[in-house]
């Protein structure tokens, strides 16, 4: 229970957004950019080589999961350390704000 909000995760049951992850992760990083930006999210929060992300790598290998998974992380996108201990071997990187044009 936090402040924060989320789009989706494997768990859910909001058929649209479990839909608009899909297409986000095996988007173009803009793609990806754009749907968190229609979601509001602050932050991406990954856990690599867990079940669900290996698919995304497989269906699009050079989409925007792939392209974390290579290393390739976008400059708007910044790593986050995660508290010691944290149950989860996940990796967080806060979503910085779109920039519109005037």
């Amino acid at each position: 229970m936090t402040r924060h909000k989320g789009i989706a995760g494997p768990y859910h049951r909001n058929e649209r957004a479990i839909l608009d992850v899909h297409h986000a992760f095996k988007g173009a990083p803009q793609a990806f950019r754009g749907i968190a930006r229609r979601y509001d999210a602050q932050y991406l929060l990954v856990c690599p080589n867990m079940a669900e992300t290996t698919m995304y790598r497989a269906r699009a290998k050079d989409g925007f999961y792939g392209q974390l998974a290579k290393g390739n992380v976008p400059d708007w996108l910044e790593p986050m350390p995660l508290p010691k201990g944290a149950p989860l071997p996940a990796v967080a990187h806060p979503v910085r704000p779109l920039r519109l044009a005037p």
